[in-house]
C-alpha cells in the first residue's frame, strides 16, 4: 500500500503584514498551477487572531490533500522558482498526516 497518496501535507510560516499582499498572491499562482491536474487540492489559510495588529507578525498555512510521492520536492522547487522564501519571515515548516483508519 502507497501510504504517501493518502497523505496531506501541511506548511506552517509567518509573514510580516507588509508582504502579506505579495505572499499571497505568488502562493494562490503557486497552489492553482500545483493543482490543476486535479489530483492534489491545496488551500491557503491564516491563524486567526494574527490580523489584529499591523505590527504582528502572521502565521499562514498551506494544506496540500492527498500529495503524490515526491510532491514536497516538486512544491520546494516551485517555491525556489518563484522566491517566495524573500517574502517569508523565518523558515517553512512542513508536517505530513493522514486519516486514522476506522476499525473494521
Amino acid at each position: 500500500m502507497d501510504l504517501i497518496g493518502r497523505m496531506d501535507l501541511y506548511i506552517y510560516y509567518k509573514v510580516d503584514p507588509r508582504n502579506a499582499a505579495d505572499l499571497q498572491q505568488k502562493i494562490m499562482a503557486l497552489q492553482a498551477e500545483l493543482s490543476s491536474d486535479g489530483q492534489v487540492q491545496a488551500q491557503l489559510k491564516q491563524r486567526t487572531n494574527d490580523s489584529l495588529s499591523a505590527d504582528t507578525l502572521q502565521t499562514w498555512m498551506e494544506v496540500y490533500t492527498c500529495v503524490p510521492q515526491g510532491f514536497l520536492m516538486v512544491l520546494q522547487s516551485a517555491c525556489d522558482a518563484s522566491n517566495v522564501h524573500a517574502l517569508i519571515t523565518g523558515e517553512r515548516h512542513h508536517e505530513f498526516f493522514m486519516d486514522i483508519a476506522a476499525c473494521a
